[in-house]
């Protein structure tokens, strides 16, 4: 059997990725409770980074903003 070039995958290879996929047993597991604990610190810090962003960038916006908002007090 011949396969041309640039094919990723023989054809068997496939077949057999296919067939474990489809016919998986159910997993037996269960979340420890070191997980739960983990997945609120990962919760967490990912919202104190989100806040911590959102604030750097905010004041970078509103600095450039109040420049043509307010007038040149220099020149007044």
């Amino acid at each position: 059997m011949e396969f041309s070039k640039g094919r990723s995958a023989s054809p068997p290879i496939v077949l057999v990725i296919a067939c474990l996929l489809c016919f998986c047993s159910e997993a037996k597991a269960y979340i420890d409770p070191g997980a739960g604990s983990m997945l609120l610190q990962g919760f967490l810090g990912f919202v104190a980074t989100a806040f911590a962003i959102t604030i750097t960038y905010w004041r970078n916006v509103r600095r450039f903003l109040v420049r043509f908002v307010k007038p040149n007090r220099r020149n007044g």
